[in-house]
């Protein structure tokens, strides 16, 4: 293995969002990629470890671990990372053993965020199965590894050489040249295209079963969906040039319109940000999401609803450049509850596994099963097949009964299955919900000066970090122009004082009271000492 050094690169901004997500105690499975490939046979085990050994070297993102290095994520790239072929029992319960391998957490200070997995069925038949966490991949991401390790080991088997491209860039020169892009003048336009399209886009309120508990577990429900072709083929002729995905987000947005009660819906989808073909071949998070807004005003017709649709999904791409965390800052919407803003309701069009001749082995994919968990309230995932759409709609199980996912994913179906010429009032709506529930706010306690010492301490953090002379222990940290980065600053100097900020201040609306009351770090009347508060005029550093 060729001998490497250990350097820090610049963490990407999609990477930046997933360490502060996983500092903010989502479960461990939440940003997991996994998938597989099941074949009949046996493999020579350490044939398969030193083809694992050569896509580690080769692929820098594998050897990679995450840091905070001056108040700012970085990446730090190892010599080496000790990613061993593990040997499974998986004879029983199949779905039982495949949940627990992708549910399994990383460290993401410590390493490595991949792993290889051989399952013996105990019938002759092998499971080749890799969990990565998508902080260093993707879901094309999972597909290069896979063939490249099916490569190489025919290679081996055969005593030739791979026949694999040379890699012209690595992740680290994506990650460092999307904040150069950003710094120039480059994306002005799209910024100014997302700033017009966002503004004041409303967030997505929908009637809840449950008050949600403070800390979100993110375990959704699922339920089965299906759209036949002959559906699909009949609402493309009413509407036409609609790609069957773009079909299934006119009628999701009509179901969240209906849903909700609201005339304008955001639904976020990813794309693969992959637009340069050097991108193409390479392990790591390219993928970027885009919101696309739907205005249904004026009880539009199902026919309408789809080609409206199709302009915001085609404008939406391409815009697509930006990274949704700079346009998250750039557009700054309403924020809560912990979850993505503008990304409450989320749809994908999931990709076939791109199958490799594994080990010249006839293969099938395998996927992680069912029901998981989700940033997400709403999720739909689809798959499309000879003209019709399949796949599983997802809520969140802390606010929605298991009944109402069942009658979301019915009215999904009733809506698509309609004629074209029904109106949005009229169309079907199957979700029967008894007396719901709003979500809880907090109870703010009358602005006024800081009256702690962590509250002092916070509102000078605050204040040097924003650059503004003064806060108010009542004002929000987005709304007085916080972003992502300048929250990791004031959690890196609030912790230096001996203070621990949640790192949800990051995902909702949070403001100084807030923060100071959930300081875990000193409880009024420990026996600690308060922490150091800065002179006036002086920075809290």
């Amino acid at each position: 293995m060729p001998d490497h050094e250990t350097y820090l690169l610049p963490a990407s901004f999609g990477q930046e969002r997933l360490w502060l997500h996983e500092r903010s105690g989502l479960r461990e499975a939440i940003y997991n990629v996994a998938g597989g490939l099941r074949f009949r046979g046996s493999l020579d085990v350490d044939l398969l470890q030193r083809c694992l050994n050569a896509i580690v070297d080769r692929h820098e993102v594998l050897r990679t671990v995450f840091h905070l290095s001056d108040g700012e994520v970085v990446q730090m790239v190892g010599p080496s990372a000790e990613v061993r072929v593990r040997l499974v029992d998986a004879s029983g319960d199949l779905d039982a053993v495949l949940r627990e391998l992708s549910a399994e957490a990383f460290d993401l200070a410590e390493g490595p965020l991949f792993r290889c997995h051989l399952l013996d069925l105990g019938t002759g038949e092998h499971i080749l199965y890799v969990v990565l966490h998508h902080i260093v991949s993707d879901g094309r991401s999972r597909d290069v590894l896979l063939g490249e390790l099916s490569e190489l080991y025919a290679a081996g088997e055969a005593g030739r050489e791979p026949k694999l491209p040379e890699l012209e860039v690595q992740y680290g020169d994506f990650a460092a040249w999307q904040r150069q892009v950003l710094e120039s003048d480059a994306l002005d336009d799209q910024l100014a295209h997302w700033r017009g399209r966002m503004s004041e886009a409303p967030d997505l309120v929908l009637p809840q079963d449950h008050i949600r508990p403070p800390r979100p577990s993110y375990a959704v429900g699922s339920a089965e969906v299906a759209v036949p072709a002959q559906v699909v083929e009949e609402l493309h002729r009413a509407a036409g040039g609609l790609t069957p995905f773009m079909i299934a987000v006119a009628g999701y947005a009509a179901l969240l319109s209906r849903w909700s009660g609201q005339s304008s819906v955001v639904v976020a989808m990813p794309v693969s940000g992959r637009e340069e073909p050097e991108l193409l071949g390479l392990v790591g998070f390219f993928v970027n999401t885009v919101p696309v807004r739907i205005d249904l005003d004026g009880d539009p017709s199902l026919a309408e609803i789809l080609r409206h649709t199709r302009e915001r999904c085609l404008e939406a791409f391409a815009h697509a450049s930006v990274p949704f965390e700079r346009l998250i800052d750039e557009v700054r919407p309403q924020r809560g509850g912990g979850r993505l803003p503008l990304a409450r309701a989320w749809a994908v069009l999931q990709e076939t596994m791109d199958l490799p001749p594994l080990f010249d082995r006839k293969v099938t994919p395998v996927l992680p099963p069912g029901e998981g968990y989700s940033p997400f309230d709403v999720l739909l995932e689809l798959w499309s097949e000879g003209g019709s759409l399949t796949g599983r709609l997802s809520c969140a199980a802390d606010a929605f009964t298991r009944g109402t996912t069942q009658d979301v994913a019915r009215t999904f179906e009733a809506i698509l299955g309609s004629p074209a010429t029904t109106t949005l009032a009229e169309l079907p709506f199957l979700v029967r919900q008894s007396d719901p529930v709003t979500e809880s706010g907090a109870v703010r306690a009358p602005v006024g000066e800081p009256d702690s010492a962590v509250e002092h301490l916070l509102a000078q953090l605050w204040a040097d970090v924003l650059e503004v002379d003064s806060v108010s222990v009542e004002d929000e940290f987005y709304a007085s122009g916080g972003n992502s980065l300048r929250a990791i600053q004031v959690m890196t100097r609030a912790r230096d004082h001996g203070v621990e900020i949640p790192v949800d201040l990051v995902l909702g609306e949070h403001t100084i009271r807030d923060l100071a009351r959930r300081d875990t770090a000193r409880e009024p009347g420990a026996d600690q000492d308060p922490p150091a508060v800065p002179e006036p005029g002086t920075e809290a550093r």
